[in-house]
């Protein structure tokens, strides 16, 4: 076969040709099925006569509506209509001939000019009985439908070229209607505000057995204020004794606070007696990091030295 079926119309029809184009999707896409048994009438002559194949692609009630299952290949419809932005096509639904339903433009390779169809409305309950466009007091659209009658595929040029096969599946129909409103935030690339870094006690000494160090403090408490819009990720807690950093996870303490401890210490643990560097790094919900240091909260002594 020359991939075309001439069929004659009735006596004062106009003929028509059906011609045999098949639109290539991605073969991994999954869709929800579709019942085989086929209801209401056909008219080849009055319908427009514009088909194509699908291999896997959803369709919805309405331009724009959340998808009610999907296309699959072999399911082969007629495309009836089109929205007034040519992004979406109406097509005879291939479970119910009297229902329609809306497939994205892009999706598919039609056997003529998409533009050749009419402008359709859509409305807002298509049931398996009643087609949506014989009652237009019931039909929205978002322009008025247009009085141009489609053109048969067989009077002009046809395109029958296989697109190559899309490498992933396609995307499913935004469920927001085109005329919601949207608004635009500025992302998020800053770390957590960091604050209020102290200790408590500000001196501390080796856990020792001689000179005073039995009767003084070995262990401190350290606190920091943390926030941050998308949340707080991580607070980490890095010290140098003198013989080896050391990094802890800070706890949450509170409405934004994050505590750690720092000590004991063993004999000889701390060289010198003098001032430590605290670290607080923080991290957001977004990965983004901030950091804060003090060199003067707490210092650490060596009972030799006293």
């Amino acid at each position: 076969m020359d991939g075309s079926a001439g069929v004659s119309s009735p006596a004062g029809g106009v003929g028509w040709k059906l011609l045999t184009t098949v639109a290539a999707v991605a073969a991994a896409a999954v869709g929800t099925g579709i019942a085989a048994a086929r209801t209401g009438a056909v008219d080849m002559v009055a319908e427009p006569r514009v088909t194509a194949t699908f291999d896997a692609v959803p369709y919805s009630s309405c331009p724009d509506e959340a998808p009610l299952g999907d296309l699959h290949r072999g399911d082969r419809v007629y495309l009836t209509g089109r929205s007034a932005n040519g992004r979406w096509v109406e097509v005879r639904a291939p479970f119910d001939t009297d229902q329609r339903v809306w497939v994205e433009t892009e999706w598919i390779v039609a056997d003529a000019s998409v533009d050749e169809l009419p402008v359709t409305a859509c409305a807002a309950a298509p049931d398996s009985t009643t087609d949506p466009r014989d009652d237009a007091s019931t039909s929205t659209s978002d322009a008025p439908p247009s009085t141009v009658p489609a053109s048969d595929p067989a009077d002009g040029p046809v395109s029958t070229s296989v697109p190559p096969t899309p490498t992933t599946s396609p995307s499913t129909s935004p469920t927001t209607a085109a005329t919601t409103t949207t608004s635009t935030t500025t992302p998020d690339t800053t770390g957590p505000a960091i604050d209020l870094l102290a200790a408590e006690p500000t001196d501390i000494w080796e856990d020792a057995n001689y000179g005073g160090c039995p009767t003084q403090p070995h262990v401190a408490g350290v606190s920091v204020m943390v926030a941050d819009p998308s949340g707080v990720a991580a607070v980490w807690l890095r010290y140098d004794t003198g013989s080896g950093a050391v990094t802890v996870a800070m706890m949450p303490d509170g409405p934004d606070g994050y505590t750690a401890t720092v000590g004991p210490f063993g004999d000889g643990e701390v060289t010198a007696n003098r001032p430590i560097e605290l670290v607080v790094t923080a991290t957001d919900g977004r990965g983004n990091p901030s950091t804060l240091g003090s060199s003067t909260a707490l210092t650490l002594h060596n009972c030799a030295i006293g």
